[in-house]
């Protein structure tokens, strides 16, 4: 159960990096500050690695069409068009980022699990050895 729990706040961590800023500072911050499991304060770490390379390239993006705003006719240029479809992709590889991240975190759920059941049946062989 314990693993599960676990599980249950990696994959809390990695939803809140979808649902905004906001919701990431709350809930990894408190799972890095509050958290007495390693696992748990790893992946905030993780996590919080991958929010800022995602912050700074919106930031560029986001500057970059400001920037452009200034000028007349920006809105109807290439320029414009650049920066609609980067920020869409941008927008695409975060989604897909956190959701191999997510993924990760249950296929390493299911490995311990595994491997837990593993030492098990080796210790059980042990005894019946014996």
């Amino acid at each position: 159960m314990e693993k599960f729990k676990k599980m249950l706040f990696n994959l809390g961590i990695w939803a809140s990096v979808i649902a905004g800023y906001v919701a990431y500072a709350i809930v990894g911050g408190l799972c890095f500050l509050k958290a007495d499991d390693e696992d748990i304060k790893a992946t905030a770490k993780r996590s919080l690695i991958v929010v800022l390379i995602f912050l700074a390239i919106e930031l560029f993006l986001m500057l970059f069409n400001y920037i452009g705003g200034l000028f007349s006719g920006y809105y109807g240029s290439s320029a414009y068009d650049f920066y609609d479809i980067a920020d869409n992709l941008v927008s695409i590889a975060k989604v897909i980022t956190v959701a191999v991240f997510a993924i990760l975190e249950l296929v390493s759920y299911k490995n311990s699990k595994n491997n837990k059941n593993n030492k098990e049946d080796k210790s059980e062989d042990a005894e019946v050895k014996d």
